[in-house]
């Protein structure tokens, strides 16, 4: 069996969703290469981000530690987003071509997704289509994007040409593997459904206007914290509402499901406009847990329900990946990206369309009304995803053995 040392670029971040995708990426390997023993050295690249990071990739030492593997891999998630970003490369990935020159083995981005919220301009165009060019015609390099819509987007403002030798490659959250235990909140009774809602960076997720306020708030590194504008208040009591008829008219049982601390912020207002017999006795709350030991235990809980209502991103991809029912609470353009790349277009929704709470109701009523019709249908998309998968790590293999 030949031994593969793998250098893994990522952000082991406290988010649970950056987690399950890292897993994924690694689980699939080392199934994939069943003839290799695969030995991974993390390296966490938010040491190395331009506003938090101290380390330097442009160093010996790094140098040294890339040359010192078989291969290196760079992803998954969000990394080629150029709101936070590198002048040299234009995106969050600071690798840049100077330093990539002197790196002797194969380099993989895998699966990198590249949007910006809703509002947001993308500021360092220059710089990211120069390091793009760059990438795509490096020797000893595969270049992938997530199925989130990425390719896409690039090809919009990049052209078309420019991204052709970029392939489109399933999030390895879809892939992740859970830890099976018990789930003290979760109930017997049935339909029972997972309400995923994101607490972080509400204006942009809103699409609201800065206020006076806002900017003031913002300087002091506070702004996010801030309850949000009009069109965020008016989702809160359209969701409300419909999750209240849901339950009075369906008897379903809710569990609401944290990815990061700032997620019980949205939910706990959530449930203080629920009537209290709601709230108390048809509602639960899933624990916030520390995402590098706990993660597959708070995924695994996906595994248990009727369906997922999600607003993240990995909130959506793992319990697709796990082939529960969906339905995604559009607030980035990934959201709608994923599911147009799926063919589950309709599984998706804006949260700021005029007659979401009627929509929402009747999309929740749909979906558990044919549970085993839509059960099927993701038990497939799932299949494929793997077969996706499947086909580009057979690249990587012949890319790092060679």
């Amino acid at each position: 069996m030949r031994k593969i040392k793998i250098l893994h670029l990522a952000c082991y971040s406290t988010n649970i969703g950056d987690c399950a995708n890292i897993d994924g990426i690694r689980r699939t390997l080392q199934r994939n290469l069943p003839d290799c023993e695969i030995t991974f050295t993390d390296e966490d690249m938010i040491g190395y981000s331009e506003f938090m990071g101290k380390k330097r990739y442009d160093c010996r030492e790094f140098v040294a530690l890339a040359n010192s593997h078989d291969a290196m891999i760079i992803g998954g998630g969000g990394l080629f987003s150029g709101l936070s970003h590198h002048d040299k490369t234009g995106c969050y990935v600071g690798l840049d071509i100077e330093t990539l020159e002197r790196i002797q083995v194969p380099v993989i981005y895998y699966a990198l997704g590249f949007a910006s919220y809703y509002g947001q301009k993308y500021k360092a165009k220059s710089a990211f289509g120069s390091y793009l060019e760059y990438l795509t015609k490096r020797p000893n390099t595969l270049i992938s994007v997530r199925n989130d819509g990425s390719l896409k987007r690039l090809g919009q403002i990049f052209g078309h040409t420019a991204v052709q030798n970029i392939t489109t490659v399933p999030d390895g959250g879809f892939h992740m593997a859970t830890l099976n235990v018990e789930h003290k909140e979760l109930s017997d009774e049935k339909p029972l459904v997972t309400v995923q809602l994101a607490g972080d960076k509400q204006r942009y997720r809103f699409r609201e206007e800065p206020s006076i306020s806002y900017r003031l708030m913002a300087r002091v590194g506070l702004a996010d914290k801030m309850a949000g504008g009009k069109r965020r208040r008016i989702f809160l009591s359209q969701l409300s509402s419909a999750l209240v008829h849901l339950v009075n008219e369906q008897n379903i049982r809710i569990v609401f499901v944290p990815h990061i601390p700032a997620d019980l912020e949205i939910i706990s207002e959530v449930l203080s406009t629920l009537p209290r017999d709601i709230s108390r006795l048809r509602s639960t709350v899933a624990p916030v847990v520390s995402a590098d030991s706990a993660y597959r235990k708070a995924f695994d809980l996906y595994r248990h329900v009727d369906m997922v209502v999600g607003m993240r991103f990995h909130g959506n991809v793992c319990p697709i990946g796990m082939g529960v029912p969906t339905l995604g609470l559009g607030t980035h353009p990934q959201l709608p990206g994923l599911y147009d790349e799926l063919g589950l277009q309709e599984h998706c929704m804006d949260v700021l369309e005029d007659d979401f709470e009627d929509m929402f109701f009747m999309r929740v009523i749909d979906i558990l009304g044919r549970l085993s019709e839509v059960n099927a249908r993701y038990k497939k998309v799932a299949r494929d995803l793997d077969e996706q998968t499947t086909l580009f790590q057979a690249k990587m293999k012949k890319l790092i053995l060679s």
